[in-house]
């Protein structure tokens, strides 16, 4: 942590965005708009409760998966656009061959402007920890749940940015790479689970069950999203095999998936760092 503050491409980029009026105004509307939907959930469920005189207990499971949809959804839109840039942008500037002729290598400038987009996503996780609060009002949501909505939320925007400033190291322009970033976002999400989904009913029962382990969101809803009273379809087609070789990956799918995607992301780090060394190079 004192190596990581002491980094100045870290310290210029939080200041940079602090000093802005992009990230705070940013801060307020996507916790408005979660707080807004939890205080209507919180009043539905009141209402219900003076009406019928009973309490749909549920309401506060689906304000949690509801709430940690909307986390992913923001972290799919903010890591590609804030990390794609963060390269190309000093490129189109005229400024990267400045910077790379500091000190600093080339994993330093990596690293400082991932953690800075980092530290963005987690003022917004964190702002919303009241929002996830509310889910434990009457129970049914536990502790354990949000450390794993936590862990799995830290790994997606550890690999979404790592994979945007991979793009941003490769490519020449910003717009290139933004669009690179989010065409890696679908892929991640939507490619994984359509192979897995596809290849399970067409194919094997197993489906393309190894792709998922890149998967954070299916990681998410197979660790909690069935037990929170998640779609049954959804769960059906992600059920995991409990025979043959799978069974050792299916008892410890969490563990292994979020481990694969933290070895995952630093490995394109490591690529982006040797991108942008050949980039000074040059």
């Amino acid at each position: 942590m004192i190596q990581l503050r002491a980094n100045p491409v870290y310290k210029r980029e939080t200041l940079t965005a602090f000093r802005g009026w992009r990230l705070p105004g940013a801060l307020f509307g996507v916790n408005g708009c979660l707080a807004l939907f939890a205080l209507l959930n919180m009043y539905g469920a009141i209402t219900q409760m003076r009406m019928a005189a009973q309490i749909r207990y549920t309401a506060f499971m689906e304000l949690f998966l509801f709430a940690a949809v909307y986390e992913f959804l923001l972290a799919t839109v903010y890591m590609p656009a804030g990390c794609a840039g963060a390269v190309g942008s000093e490129r189109e500037a005229k400024t990267l061959q400045l910077l790379l002729s500091t000190r600093l290598s080339a994993w330093d400038i990596v690293l400082g402007k991932l953690c800075a987009r980092l530290s963005d996503m987690g003022l917004f996780l964190v702002s919303g920890f009241p929002i996830f609060a509310l889910s434990f009002v009457y129970g049914g949501i536990y502790l354990t749940d949000i450390c794993v909505f936590v862990a799995c939320m830290a790994s997606y925007a550890l690999l979404l940015g790592s994979v945007a400033l991979f793009f941003s190291c490769l490519l020449r322009r910003a717009w290139a790479c933004v669009v690179a970033s989010y065409g890696a976002a679908v892929a991640l999400l939507g490619g994984t689970l359509g192979i897995h989904i596809l290849s399970k009913l067409f194919f094997d029962e197993a489906g393309a069950y190894l792709l998922l382990l890149l998967n954070p969101v299916a990681t998410f809803y197979i660790a909690v999203g069935a037990r929170l009273g998640a779609s049954p379809l959804f769960g059906s087609l992600l059920a995991l095999p409990q025979t043959g070789g799978y069974v050792f990956l299916t008892n410890h799918f969490t563990a292994v998936s979020l481990a694969v995607q933290v070895a995952v992301s630093f490995a394109v780090l490591g690529w982006a760092a040797a991108a942008l060394g050949r980039a000074g190079g040059e």
